[in-house]
C-alpha cells in the first residue's frame, strides 16, 4: 500500500501544489505560523547529522555585503567564449535581490548561465512571493512592490481568479516541508510531493473576506521545480564561496541552468535528491531575528561526510530549514 513519503515513480511528476483553505474558522490568528495538513500515516527514512559553522544572517534592514568572486562563472565554470575572449561577469546575489536581500558574490555569473536563474527566480518572484512582498514592503532591485489589487485563488484543482484590494488581500506565506533528500537520508530518489506546508498568517481575516461573500480560498501555488531550482542556486553560490570552487564536486549545476516551462510533460523527477529537509534537526527550530539565514556546514550520513548548506527563508517568521547537499 503506497502511503504519504513513497516516490510516485508510475505517475507523472507533481510539479504544482497549493492549500485549500475550506473553513476560514480554521484561519490562524494573524502573526501565527501553521503546519497543514495534520495527521495521516507518512513514511519515515533514517537520516543523517547536519554539523552548521558560522551562520549568515541576512537582516531584515537590506544591507549590502560583497563576496568575492572565485574568477569564473559559478554555475558553469567558463572563463572564456568560444573566441577566446574573457567574459563579462556579473555579480550574482546569494539570495535574490527580490526577497530583501544583499549579500552578493562578485564577477561570478556569465550572461547566459544570468538569463537562466533569472527566468526561475522571476517566475518565484511573482507567483510564490509577490503578495508577501507587497503586503510586508519587501525592498528588491527597484523598490518595493507596491501592488493595490491582488489575485486570489477562489478555486481548488482548478484555478478561479478573482482580484481583491491589496489591504483585503489575504496573504499568507507558504512554504513546503520537505522529506530528506536521497542524498542524506535513506529516502529513494522520486519523491515528488511534500510532506506538509509551512503558512504563516500575514494579513487573512476571515471578517474582512466576509465583505466579498469568500467562503474558502486556494494559497499561492508552489511551483516545486522552480523553488528547488531556486534553493539550489543559494546553496551552490555560497557554498561555492564558503568551501572554495574546486573542494567539491557540484552536483546542482544542471539542475540550476535547467530550461523547465510550465508545459513541460516530462520534468525531471530528481529535483529534491540534493535538497531536503532533516526531520531530527531541531536546532534551528523557532523565531529568528533575521529575515533569512544560511549557513555552511556538513552532514553525517552513515559515516559519509557531504559538504552542505543549511537555508532557512523567511526565519524570522519561524519557517523550515532546508538542507542542500552541495555533492
Amino acid at each position: 500500500m503506497s502511503i504519504a513519503g513513497d516516490p510516485n515513480v508510475d505517475q507523472p511528476v507533481q510539479r504544482h501544489w497549493k492549500f485549500r483553505w475550506e473553513d476560514l474558522a480554521t484561519l490562524p490568528a494573524k502573526g501565527e505560523r501553521h503546519v497543514q495538513p495534520r495527521g495521516g500515516a507518512f513514511r519515515m527514512y533514517a537520516e543523517g547529522a547536519f554539523k552548521g559553522f558560522d551562520i549568515e544572517c541576512l537582516p531584515l534592514l537590506k544591507k549590502s555585503v560583497k563576496l568575492r568572486g572565485q574568477g569564473r562563472c559559478v554555475y558553469c565554470g567558463g572563463t572564456h567564449d568560444a573566441a577566446g575572449r574573457p567574459l563579462k561577469l556579473t555579480s550574482e546575489h546569494v539570495v535574490p535581490e527580490f526577497l530583501g536581500a544583499g549579500l552578493e558574490l562578485t564577477a561570478s555569473s556569465c550572461d547566459a548561465c544570468q538569463t537562466k536563474t533569472s527566468s526561475f527566480e522571476h517566475a518565484l518572484s511573482e507567483d510564490l512571493f509577490g503578495p508577501a512582498r507587497s503586503v510586508l514592503d519587501i525592498k528588491g532591485k527597484s523598490g518595493t512592490l507596491d501592488l493595490r489589487h491582488i489575485r486570489l485563488d477562489l478555486g481548488g484543482l482548478t484555478s478561479d481568479p478573482h482580484v481583491l484590494p491589496a489591504f483585503h488581500h489575504p496573504t499568507i506565506l507558504i512554504l513546503p516541508s520537505l522529506y530528506p533528500a536521497p542524498a542524506f537520508s535513506s529516502a529513494p530518489v522520486g519523491i515528488d510531493h511534500p510532506y506538509a506546508f509551512w503558512m504563516y498568517n500575514i494579513n487573512a481575516d476571515k471578517k474582512a473576506l466576509d465583505q466579498y461573500d469568500i467562503e474558502a480560498f486556494s494559497t499561492q501555488t508552489v511551483d516545486q521545480l522552480r523553488f528547488s531550482q531556486l534553493l539550489a542556486k543559494i546553496g551552490h553560490v555560497y557554498g561555492s564561496s564558503y568551501f572554495g570552487v574546486g573542494s567539491f564536486q557540484p552536483a546542482l549545476t544542471q539542475l540550476i541552468r535547467g530550461d523547465y516551462p510550465i508545459a513541460d510533460p516530462n520534468p525531471p523527477r530528481e529535483f529534491y535528491s540534493h535538497i531536503g529537509c532533516l526531520w531530527q534537526c531541531r536546532d534551528y527550530d523557532g523565531k529568528s531575528e533575521c529575515l533569512h539565514e544560511i549557513q555552511p556546514g556538513s552532514i553525517n550520513f552513515n559515516g559519509k561526510l557531504t559538504k552542505a548548506v543549511r537555508i532557512r527563508l523567511f526565519s524570522c517568521f519561524d519557517m523550515p530549514s532546508y538542507f542542500v547537499a552541495l555533492e
